[in-house]
């Protein structure tokens, strides 16, 4: 029966009908990992690769802001290293979609990103107008 060894930072000997469990690593950093077959005739291989696991960088910015100043319909550019982005739109309500419709006024809007168990947060501030058309004319005859 051929057997593999799956090392992390200790072997572990698995029969090959069993899938090694899942690895979960709660810091950032380089992590070396390595797979050894070793055969009924003692005959073995090894494949080695790193895991690297970077911690995430919230970065996001309002789509055609003037001095953080939008109109209420206002899109989000997530730049962020990292998954799960999740806003929280400074008007009571939250969610993952990165176009928001708002009401005028000043709102602190924050998106927070994840990475495995670690996550990263950053907020911006918005500022969003409602433009008012208006003129008058005099009519001539």
């Amino acid at each position: 029966m051929d057997l593999f060894i799956y090392g992390i930072s200790e072997a572990v000997i698995l029969p090959t009908n069993v899938t090694p469990s899942p690895i979960t690593y709660n810091t950032t950093g380089v992590n070396p990992v390595q797979l050894i077959v070793k055969d009924n005739n003692n005959c073995t291989d090894t494949a080695k690769t790193l895991v690297i696991v970077s911690a995430p960088k919230a970065s996001f910015f309002a789509f055609g802001a003037v001095n953080d100043t939008v109109c209420s319909k206002v899109l989000f550019i997530n730049q962020s290293i990292g998954t799960n982005p999740h806003y929280t739109y400074g008007d009571g309500t939250t969610g993952t979609d990165s176009i928001h419709t708002y009401a005028p006024g000043t709102y602190q809007v924050t998106l927070q990103i994840q990475n495995g168990f670690c996550t990263d947060d950053t907020t911006i501030t918005i500022h969003v107008e409602q433009p008012f058309a208006n003129f008058t004319s005099r009519a001539r005859i």
